[in-house]
This record gives C-alpha cells, structure tokens and sequence, in this order.
C-alpha cells in the first residue's frame, strides 16, 4: 500500500490560482468536472427560488457553488455544494477564515448530480455532511426525476412528484415537477 500525503485546507486554496475547480475530502484532492447546461438549469431554478424565499424569510444566509466550506479538521474537509445555506444569527455575519472558506456548518446543503458524479461519490460526500452536523442534504437527480432528502435522525425521503419543503425554511415549498420541467 502505498501512503498519500493529506493536504491541508491551506493548501488547497494554494492551489487556486490554476483554475481547476477541487474539494478536499479528508485530506484527499478531488477534481470537479464542469457541469453541464442541464446541470445549470436546475441549480438556478432552485437558487432563485431560495433567494426570493430568503428575501421575505431571513432564516438563513445563502450560498452557491463556488463558495468552500470548511466541514472537517485534521484531516481537512472542504467542499463546494452546489447550493448551502447558513444559519442567520443576526447578532453575527458568516464567519470566514483567514483564506476565505466559511467555517459556519451550513443548515441545508444542495447537492445536484452531474452525469459524471458515481454513486460511491455521492455516498461518501453525503456521509462527511452528516457526520460533519449537516442536518439536512438534498441530492437532487435530474436524469432521474427527483430528490433524496438526508437527515440523520430520520430514513431517507425519496420525492419524485411533490414538494420540496424543509424544517430549516418554513413555509417554503418548491414543486419538484418545476425543478425538472423543459
């Protein structure tokens, strides 16, 4: 067996200058392949959807794709989920860290599959947000139709036709057959 050298979140934002898009899982590097138009389409519809929710609801502070969260230390996580929201705490804005990754855990991470993402991937991402305190994840699946909701006090929910719905935003409601319509 042959040892790898974990890297530090420190490092991987070292990385940054040569425009390929990386996570850190436990220490690993992991390449993210752009996403496709399809892919885009669904984030956005349910971006926009959360950003006018948020307007009338300040629950929580809203992030996209591009952003690092800090999850894990030592070894170091961070990951870049298509969508994250943070608690609001109006007493506090986000905390940063020094290289500029969010150290709040979020709430509520939005995960869309690209044609490339493997279900073993997506298995252990889902498990470093759980053990990580995430309390809810959704995995949306576009080729499929439909959207895992991940809690770790209650079995998975499965939603192919109905609303998308959460403790962490009340009253918000997104209908799935809107996320995937052409």
């Amino acid at each position: 067996m042959v040892a790898t050298r974990l890297v530090t979140a420190s490092e991987l934002e070292s990385f940054g200058e040569d425009d390929v898009r990386r996570e850190l899982l436990e220490g690993e590097l992991v390449e993210m392949s752009p996403t496709g138009a399809g892919h885009w389409v669904v984030t956005s519809r349910l971006l926009l959807s959360i950003a006018d929710y948020l307007k009338e609801n300040p629950v929580g502070y809203l992030w996209g794709a591009e952003t690092g969260f800090i999850i894990q230390r030592d070894p170091d996580t961070v990951v870049s989920p298509d969508i994250a929201i943070t608690p609001a705490d109006h007493r506090r804005k986000p905390t940063i860290d020094d290289k500029g990754y969010v150290t709040e855990l979020p709430i509520l991470v939005i995960e869309i599959k690209s044609p490339t993402d493997r279900e073993a991937q997506i298995a252990r991402k889902l498990g470093l947000y759980l053990a990580a305190g995430v309390p809810e994840v959704w995995w949306v699946r576009p080729q499929q139709r439909q959207v895992s909701v991940h809690r770790p006090d209650a079995a998975t929910e499965t939603i192919v036709d109905g609303s998308l719905q959460s403790p962490r935003l009340p009253g918000y409601q997104f209908g799935v057959w809107d996320l995937f319509a052409p």
